[in-house]
């Protein structure tokens, strides 16, 4: 009786510890392709991120309702982007040229992009992102329209993108040296593939040579107005001596009044004349 009863108390003690283990197992919680932020009320954000296939057991899980364990997928997250706009100035050095070139451009993206778990964790305790699938996708979104900017100014720079035939897809060569103005803001994201579905591209070769061109026409505008400028001084310059001659003439005739009568009767041209050596 003594026996049945140690051993009926043994597997009730087996069972509930059982329950307790599988309670707070987390890892079956995290599927394949994905990683697993948690955060509990008693703890807070949980140290790392949880890695499908590496064990792991919380006692925080014993609490009803006390963990939020979120999964992210780990797999490519893919965006479309359109970029489109116009060289600066482009319609002011189009003019330079005949018959009038088009310096605009536009591209189609499709971007694939995937994210390591560290730099998920990171992301949500900083509170870069917030702890949910639809922030991480925003930020990601935002990386790839990043990539897609800085990708369509490397292409409008490169003078072989022309001869370029679409669709095509970049190499890791091509989308390293186009971001790596920018590579801080890619860390733990990996651009896993940059497709160019269709491009339009300015000859950079014509908008260069446009923009000499214009630069030489508004040298020599500047140096002619420049010109302009020294004559019209002085011409002022000319105007502003007669007044003060006139000025002296007039102090003159006030303080000599007999100088009236020489004004009527003789050469005002020659009298002024005369006074331009009276210092």
């Amino acid at each position: 009786m003594k026996a049945r009863k140690f051993f009926s108390t043994l597997l009730f003690l087996l069972i509930v510890a059982g329950c307790v283990f599988f309670i707070g197992w987390i890892q079956f919680l995290v599927k394949p392709g994905t990683c697993g932020i948690m955060t509990s009320k008693t703890g807070g954000l949980y140290s790392k991120p949880i890695i499908y296939g590496e064990f792991l057991w919380r006692w925080e899980r014993l609490l009803p309702t006390n963990v939020t364990i979120t999964l992210y997928p780990l797999q490519a997250h893919e965006y479309d982007k359109q970029i489109s706009g116009s060289l600066p100035s482009a319609d002011v050095y189009a003019r330079q040229v005949e018959p009038k070139p088009d310096f605009s451009y536009n591209f189609d993206f499709h971007i694939n992009l995937s994210v390591e778990p560290k730099q998920i964790y990171d992301l949500v305790k900083s509170k870069t992102i917030e702890n949910t699938k639809e922030s991480l996708d925003q930020y990601l979104e935002k990386r790839a329209e990043l990539a897609s900017n800085a990708i369509s100014e490397w292409f409008i720079n490169d003078k072989n993108s022309v001869n370029l035939v679409m669709p095509t897809t970049l190499t890791d060569n091509q989308v390293s040296e186009a971001l790596k103005n920018i590579s801080r803001e890619f860390t733990g994201v990996t651009v896993v593939s940059v497709e160019i579905k269709k491009a339009h591209v300015p000859d950079i070769a014509i908008y260069e040579s446009a923009k000499r061109t214009f630069s030489a026409y508004e040298d020599e505008l500047n140096s002619n107005l420049n010109e302009m400028a020294k004559q019209q001084a002085s011409i002022l310059a000319e105007a502003d001596n007669e007044m003060k001659r006139l000025e002296k003439f007039a102090s003159l005739l006030e303080k000599y009044p007999q100088l009236n009568e020489l004004s009527k009767s003789g050469n005002l041209v020659e009298i002024m004349n005369q006074l331009r050596g009276d210092r």
